[in-house]
């Protein structure tokens, strides 16, 4: 399972730089204004070459609760970050056999469901898994940890009554030369409608085939 949740837990998307982006201190709701989804983002890279957002805000425990706890997210994009701090325009998903994004739906009490596709176990309903995990979130670094040790660090949200997105900095791998990878990925808040239409695409339970000899 570890393994599968490695390779399916990165996901979100290229933008330019924001033109505003701010905490509401009164109701905890993030605020972004969003640029078109079709450029780039630029992160600044440290001395050991792992990005970090320039314009990141800090979410608290009650923002996160209140904007992502009983939503459902689906994966729209992945996108590497090069050596130069941008992000590529090349989207992931869609891109590479054998593989799909993985979108969630986030529960109260730290409770979520991981919803992906296992190349290896297609033959069950065509490969289209769930799975039921936990979730902690860290403040101090606006980083959301799944079940497995899987973290994203929350670097940009935007959510109203009827939409939402949510950009995320991971870890993915390692480049052939030993270096890690880093993408950014982007998530758009499901309706209740597109929720219930993942539920029924991905029923069939991993941890059921998991545990088949």
């Amino acid at each position: 399972m570890k393994k599968v949740f490695s390779i399916v837990l990165m996901s979100l998307s290229l933008l330019t730089a924001f033109t505003a982006c701010s905490n509401d201190d009164d109701d905890n709701t993030v605020v972004c204004i969003l640029p078109p989804h079709d450029g780039q983002l630029k992160f600044e890279l440290d001395a050991d070459s792992i990005p970090h957002s320039p314009h990141m805000n800090a979410y608290s425990q009650e923002a996160f609760e209140k904007n992502f706890c009983g939503k459902g997210w689906e994966c729209l994009s992945v996108a590497v970050i090069n050596n130069d701090g941008w992000s590529s325009r090349q989207n992931l998903v869609g891109s590479l056999l054998g593989w799909g994004p993985t979108h969630y739906y986030i529960g109260s009490g730290g409770r979520a469901t991981a919803f992906f596709y296992s190349d290896a176990h297609g033959y069950v309903n065509n490969g289209l898994f769930y799975c039921d995990t936990s979730w902690t979130y860290e403040p101090a670094s606006n980083t959301l940890r799944m079940g497995d040790g899987t973290a994203m660090q929350i670097v940009y949200v935007t959510t109203s009554a009827n939409d939402g997105f949510c950009y995320a900095l991971s870890r993915w791998g390692k480049h052939a030369n030993g270096t890690p990878v880093y993408v950014v990925s982007l998530f758009r808040m499901m309706t209740e409608g597109r929720l219930a239409e993942i539920r029924k695409r991905y029923s069939a339970d991993w941890q059921t085939v998991e545990k088949q000899p």
